[in-house]
């Protein structure tokens, strides 16, 4: 069973988590939503939105979930660490076969109570403490990077060009500072 959190009670921002039974231990539902939100709501002020309650949802998975979908949807046959699955900025695929192709004019059917839904980040745990071991840093450390980094992703945020990569790395880092100031304050 999935362990799930809904951020709704975060000055009503709705972030939507799941966590595989086999990382639950390991991580805290309530801090990925309240990073997500910090990195939705910085996300935003940075590209000039104005907030009207934009949600997201983020699954934290193993390699296996996050490869499959990595092959399927963007053509990459690995895994990755983090995966954007955005509902207005489509990605680029990768792949050398056709990508798939949907009958539907939106990628993402969602019920009314979801309006802007900015899409679903998805990351891999075990690829994300690989990650930090290799880097020198804690899980967390990484996690919150990976979340920071795949919510940029869903608002428009990328780093295809060195431009765009300083960009979205001042972001992060602004994110990241966010939350450790937070945590300081607890």
């Amino acid at each position: 069973m999935l362990s799930s959190a809904h951020g709704d009670d975060i000055k009503g921002q709705p972030i939507d988590v799941q966590i595989r039974p086999e990382f639950q231990e390991s991580l805290s539902a309530v801090w990925i939503c309240k990073v997500a939100k910090l990195a939705l709501l910085k996300g935003l002020a940075s590209s000039g939105i104005t907030d009207i309650g934009h949600r997201l949802s983020l699954l934290v998975t193993g390699d296996d979930v996050v490869r499959n979908l990595n092959r399927k949807y963007r053509g990459l046959d690995k895994t990755t660490d983090v995966l954007a699955f955005s509902s207005e900025h489509p990605g680029i695929y990768m792949g050398n076969e056709e990508p798939i192709t949907s009958v539907l004019s939106s990628p993402f059917i969602t019920p009314k109570e979801y309006s802007h839904f900015v899409g679903e980040v998805i990351i891999s745990y075990p690829q994300c403490e690989r990650q930090a071991t290799s880097e020198g840093k804690t899980a967390k450390d990484e996690m919150a990077l990976l979340i920071a980094h795949g919510v940029l992703h869903l608002i428009g945020f990328d780093h295809l060009d060195l431009g765009e990569e300083l960009a979205m790395k001042g972001v992060e880092t602004e994110i990241l500072s966010g939350i450790e100031d937070s945590e300081a304050q607890i």
